[in-house]
Order: structure tokens, then sequence, then C-alpha cells
């Protein structure tokens, strides 16, 4: 049978006489499993492996599971792994097989470079050095001073002590950051205070201005 059907038996004997019994079939179907898709961690993260439409679950590779008998577990790789599960039916009849790939990408090293004292107005190009790219995103913290704060490679102009952080994130959603300590500092001539003014309003010299590089 194709499915759960009962088949009903007659006798009948030379007599007659007639008796019935009916004997009862259970079709076990086949069944179709789903399982979550593909998903991306990083270095120490974990997934959750998700399985549904069976009545038990076996998953392999198990070392990197906290389960490997469930229909939901969670996975913690070190590496790019590709997970199998096998459902099975309640009465054993039959199996299905998914695969889940979890891929785990490295957390991004980031080097800006040693902290810098510098003199006040000075005009320089951050080259910071990263490792474990590619790298899709940058951000600068503060922006003050730099000629962008989503670039790679900012002009940096000089006017006061400041610590600049650059996050940066990979294509697989990981981060990584560091710090640059920025001190500034003034040379005597880098600063011009005039000795006299004359504030008569004919335009000339009519304000006592201290000038100099990086002032504000």
């Amino acid at each position: 049978p194709t499915g759960n059907i009962s088949y009903i038996v007659e006798g009948t004997t030379a007599y007659g006489c007639r008796a019935k019994d009916t004997v009862s079939l259970n079709v076990i179907q086949r069944f179709n499993m789903q399982v979550s898709g593909p998903d991306t961690i990083c270095v120490g993260g974990s997934a959750q492996l998700l399985a549904s439409g069976a009545a038990s679950y076996q998953w392999t590779p198990a070392s990197s599971l906290n389960q490997a008998d469930i229909a939901n577990p969670v996975a913690t790789p070190t590496a790019t792994t590709r997970y199998r599960v096998v459902g099975y039916d309640a009465n054993q009849c039959f199996t299905d097989t998914g695969y889940v790939t979890i891929t785990v990408g490295n957390i991004p090293q980031v080097n800006i470079g040693p902290d810098m004292n510098v003199t006040a107005g000075t005009v320089l190009t951050l080259s910071p050095v990263v490792q474990n790219g590619p790298i899709v995103q940058w951000s600068w913290t503060p922006p003050s001073g730099l000629s962008c704060s989503d670039c790679q490679n900012p002009v940096l102009t000089v006017s006061q002590p400041t610590s600049y952080i650059l996050t940066v994130q990979n294509t697989y959603g990981c981060f990584g950051s560091d710090t640059l300590v920025v001190n500034s500092f003034c040379k005597s001539s880098q600063v011009f205070v005039p000795n006299a003014f004359t504030p008569d309003g004919d335009g000339l010299n009519d304000i006592l201005m201290v000038r100099g590089t990086g002032i504000r």
C-alpha cells in the first residue's frame, strides 16, 4: 500500500458460518529535511545550526558542537567547516542528509605605527598596516584634523594632542582596531605676536592678532 490502510478478512465455513477480522497497516512515508543556510563567524565566535523535518538527528563532525544529536546544536569551529546532518524518522525506516558550511574569518590585525611627538602644524599621511583582510570598512575617530574618517590613508594636520583610533572590518564581518597617540608641541618660531597695532579703522593693522601655524 502507498498509505495507511485497514484490510478486512472474512472467513466462511462449509456450514455457512462467517467471521471477520481486521489488520491495519501504518505506512511510513519518506520525508524531506530542511537545514539552515551557510553562515560566517569570526575566530572564537559561534553559530547555531538548525535542522527540521525529522524525528532525530546526528551531526558530524561533532568535536566543535555542543551536542551532536539535537536539531539545533551550537557550532564553535576554529576553521571553516562543512557540517553533515543525517535525519531519521521515528521508525528508522528512512533517512535524509543535509549540509551546512560555517566559514571562519580571522580578526584583522591593525598597526597604525608608533606614537608621535611632532610640532603643531605638521602635515603627514597615516599609513596603517592591516593583516587578515580584505578590508571593506575603515573608521577613524575622532575625525578632527583628518582629511577623511572613512578612508585608508587620511592626511593628518596636527594641531593639538589627540589619540586616534582606527577600526576596520573585513569581508567576514570581523573587527580589529589600533590606537595612535599624537602629541603636539610648539616652537617659539611658530608663533608671532606683533608688538604694536593701529586701531584707527583704516583697514591696516587694526586688530592685534597672534599668528602661527595650527593656532585656533
